[in-house]
């Protein structure tokens, strides 16, 4: 079975800089601003988002949310 790519790393590193840009913009800036990530899939993410909006701006907090039973 091949592989298939849907984005690669150089798509990923600029969709969240771009999702940080993002975020800092609707709220006028970081302060106030906590990231969650799903634990099955989703903190990976908002630890991402989270150092992107760190370089940009500043620190944010970031936790994980376990959804299982």
């Amino acid at each position: 079975m091949s592989e298939k790519r849907v984005l690669t790393p150089d798509d990923v590193r600029r969709a969240t800089t771009r999702m940080a840009h993002e975020v800092i913009e609707r709220n006028q800036g970081a302060s106030g601003v906590a990231l969650l990530g799903i634990q099955t899939g989703g903190v990976w993410l908002a630890e991402a988002l989270g150092a992107e909006i760190d370089r940009i701006d500043s620190s944010v907090p970031v936790g994980a949310v376990d959804a299982s039973l």
